[in-house]
């Protein structure tokens, strides 16, 4: 909250005309640019993170500079340029100019809205691995408070060969494991709770184990 503050009182005192900051040319040159600069700041920070730079001070200074660069590049062929060139238009040119680029926004949005995205621009590796936030075990009934006499959940055959215990982890690799499973006789017994709680719970409800176990 101190950041904003201070700047919207940097902006009240640079009201008035005889102000330093405000007459300053540097900074009434930064004021003009800034927009561009605002713009062209967030791909610079997502570019970093992506090279694994970010938390390097020198590539931090390195993308003020040059957020700065094309933030002047951009006001001075991009926004100036689009600036005269609008108005020279007439005010029905304008409405349906900004009418068709509004238009064209919302037609984009909404086919990558309802295409979910288009991740084949991704390599196969990374869409593999986005692709991974869908995997989740359905049976949902299987991660909770276990309860004395709960038999837990098998997958597979009856003949439990494995027990995977453990928390919300453990749920979500069970069906992993059970794919390794070499026939379909052998079973695979999942016994699972959220936060890390199975042994604190294990003991407090003790816990049967079935007798295919003892």
């Amino acid at each position: 909250m101190i950041v904003p503050t201070v700047a919207t009182a940097l902006i009240l005192v640079a009201s008035k005309s005889d102000n330093i900051i405000a007459s300053n040319y540097f900074f009434q040159k930064i004021g003009n640019w800034s927009y561009s600069i605002y713009l062209w700041h967030w791909p610079v920070v997502v570019s970093l993170h992506y090279v694994l730079k970010f938390e390097n001070t020198k590539w931090k200074i390195a993308g003020i500079i040059i957020s700065f660069i094309f933030g002047y590049l951009s006001f001075l062929f991009i926004e100036t340029t689009s600036r005269r060139f609008i108005g020279k238009l007439n005010n029905v040119t304008q409405f349906v100019l900004f009418a068709s680029m509004g238009l064209t926004v919302l037609t984009l949005s909404f086919a990558i809205t309802n295409n979910n995205g288009y991740p084949e621009r991704l390599p196969p590796k990374i869409e593999a691995i986005a692709g991974e936030k869908n995997n989740f075990n359905p049976r949902s009934e299987c991660l909770g408070t276990r309860k004395p006499g709960d038999a837990g959940c098998i997958y597979g055959g009856s003949n439990i060969r494995l027990v995977v215990i453990g928390d919300s982890h453990a749920n979500a690799v069970v069906q992993a494991v059970a794919k390794a499973i070499p026939n379909g006789h052998d079973g695979i017994l999942e016994l699972s709770t959220p936060a890390c709680q199975f042994s604190k719970v294990a003991i407090q409800n003790r816990i049967v184990f079935p007798a295919a176990l003892t």
